[in-house]
Order: structure tokens, then C-alpha cells, then sequence
């Protein structure tokens, strides 16, 4: 047999799902050079001398190949770059602890942060798959409500495409309230009224379980020992909710049962209605109760997963997490 260097072709079109449909190219010789068919990637190695095909030859081809595969798909299929973070940036961002007060350049500015994983889910969401983008007209002035404004994702995503918005944004977490404002003032949006307050349907102090993340929540534990509880200002939201809002978001971790129940003889005023649901098990009636209400109010909705909590639900269906079911109900109105 005569002894030659080892030449496969690997079609990556099934690994890249046919986006871009790159051929990989790895000779192995006296050197091995990688090349691409779509932007001029060139990659040529060491002086390896004649390798016998066989298992080494193979395994060494395939390692090579994966390590290589690895950094171009992730150059290349970047999905961050819409919002201007390069394959560095995102490799850095999820090096960092997972909670610590850090900053990222973000849509030419910088925006701050606490959780970074937070921060990268939030981004995939809200800027990646636009899971907030409308149909109102470009240069249009829509009234937009943010229940729950967190940082700020939302409220930069809502002022990105309608500059020309009022919008007013709820947080009551302090942690989340202190890095929206800095991150509007950063990303200098103005037309915003940004109030520290919980929507509820009483104007009252209540306990808060405040964690600088999503999951800050309003709390019904009586609990003085607890560090994350403190009392924050809730306001009746049925009292604010006088006039037409072309869309109200609503993601308020469990109040949002409570509060639609509240303001339902006012849904009439509302367009577009976004509602994150939290619950349990045991709540499955309110879930029910809510798209009963949604119906009754010529509301009609679709339904996402928010979150993957039980991958075997038959299987087994319990666990530590807060919630058993979050969902994201998407209510329009048609004539």
C-alpha cells in the first residue's frame, strides 16, 4: 500500500443549519491548511511530515476540526453582533462571576448590570428574538407601560424603535431601579418617567423580597429575619390606568394575577398586553381565570414558554424552584 497523507471533506452545511453552508477542507500532510468557501479564513499549520491513515491520523483530523469548527461558528454565527458584542465580549461576559456590579459595552454605550447570566438571557430575548417588536409605524408616538422595567432591556428596546414613545417604567427593587436609571442616563433616552414603585392592587408598603435580579418579587412572609425582605411603596395600578396604552407589559413575578383580576373592567383601554405568568401547580386555576378574563375582553393570545422548568414533566414533575410554570402570553386585539 502506498504510503500518502490522509484528505477528507466535512460538510458543515447540517452543523451551520444551512445558513451559510461552509466546506471545511483539512489536508493532512507535510502541513495541514484550513480554508473556507465563504469569507477568506485561512489557517496553515506545522510541519507534521507524512501521517499513515488510521486511528491516530483520524483522531488527530477530527480533533483538529472541532477545535477549529468551535471558534469559526462561533465568529461567524455570533447572534450578538446585532447589538454590537463581538465573540470576545460574550466568551468575557460569561467568565465573569455570575453576581457581581459590572458594565459591557452595548448598542455603542455601556450599560450595567448584576447578573450576567440574567443580562445574556435578557439580551437573546428581548434584542435577539425581539419578543416585544409590534406592528405600530415607524416615527409613530406609542403610549407604552413597563411593569417590572428591571434594568432596563425593555425600556431600551421600547426607545430603539419608537424614539418617539412615552413611556413609563415600574421597578421597585432597588438593586434593578439604581441600574435602570444609570443605564437610561448612559444610553441618554429621554421621554421616560421612571417610578420606584410595586403594582399591586392597594396603594400600601409591602414586603419585597429584593434580590437584584428577575426574580425580585413581592413576598407574603411575615418573616422580620429575612435580608432580602424590605418594605417597599405599592400602588394601586386600576387608579393610573385612566387613558388608551397602545402596549402594557406586564412581568410583575406572581402579582400579575392580582392585578389583571383588578383592572379588568379597564382592559378596554389597553392594545397590546404582554403578560409573563408565574405559578404553580396548585394555581393552575388562576392561570385559567386569566385567559378567561383575556377572552371576555376580546383578547386573543398566544402562549410561549418562559422558562423550561421539568424536561420529563410526566417523569417527574417537582422541584425546588418557586414556580412550576412560567409562560409568555403574547394579547392582541382584532377587529
Amino acid at each position: 500500500m502506498k504510503k500518502r497523507g490522509l484528505k477528507f471533506i466535512i460538510d458543515h452545511k447540517q452543523a451551520l443549519t444551512a445558513k451559510k453552508g461552509f466546506f471545511l477542507l483539512l489536508q493532512i500532510n507535510d502541513f495541514y491548511k484550513v480554508s473556507f468557501t465563504g469569507p477568506s479564513i485561512k489557517f496553515a499549520g506545522f510541519n507534521a511530515g507524512v501521517l499513515k491513515p488510521g486511528f491516530s491520523t483520524m483522531s488527530l483530523a477530527l480533533n483538529l476540526t472541532k477545535g477549529i469548527y468551535k471558534k469559526v461558528k462561533g465568529s461567524v454565527l455570533n447572534k450578538y453582533k446585532k447589538v454590537g458584542l463581538s465573540s470576545l465580549q460574550v466568551r468575557r461576559l460569561k467568565n465573569l462571576p455570575e453576581k457581581a456590579y459590572n458594565s459591557t459595552r452595548f448598542l455603542g454605550h455601556s450599560i450595567s448590570f448584576y447578573n450576567r447570566n440574567e443580562l445574556l438571557h435578557s439580551v437573546n430575548e428581548i434584542f435577539i428574538n425581539e419578543i416585544y417588536k409590534t406592528s405600530f409605524p415607524p416615527g409613530s408616538s406609542p403610549v407604552i407601560i413597563d411593569c417590572g422595567a428591571n434594568i432596563g432591556l425593555s425600556v431600551i428596546y421600547f426607545k430603539t424603535a419608537y424614539p418617539n414613545c412615552t413611556l413609563i417604567a415600574y421597578e421597585p427593587d432597588q438593586k434593578n431601579y439604581d441600574l435602570l436609571q444609570a443605564n437610561i442616563s448612559s444610553m441618554q433616552l429621554g421621554n421616560i418617567q421612571v417610578r420606584k414603585e410595586a403594582v399591586w392592587t392597594e396603594n400600601k408598603d409591602l414586603h419585597f423580597r429584593s434580590e437584584g435580579t428577575t426574580a425580585s418579587r413581592i413576598d407574603s412572609s411575615d418573616s422580620i429575619q429575612d435580608s432580602e425582605l424590605v418594605n417597599v411603596r405599592a400602588i394601586r395600578f386600576r387608579e393610573v390606568l385612566n387613558s388608551r396604552v397602545d402596549m402594557l407589559k406586564m412581568d410583575i413575578e406572581g402579582a400579575e394575577y392580582e392585578v389583571l383580576k383588578d383592572i379588568e373592567d379597564k382592559l378596554h383601554l389597553v392594545e397590546i398586553l404582554f403578560l409573563e405568568y408565574h405559578g404553580t401547580f396548585q394555581e393552575n386555576n388562576k392561570l385559567t381565570e386569566m385567559l378567561g378574563i383575556l377572552t371576555r375582553n376580546k383578547f386573543q393570545f398566544y402562549i410561549k414558554e418562559a422558562h423550561n422548568v421539568y424536561d420529563q414533566p410526566f417523569h417527574n414533575h417537582s422541584s425546588n424552584a418557586t414556580y412550576d410554570i412560567q409562560l409568555n402570553i403574547f394579547c392582541f386585539k382584532t377587529p
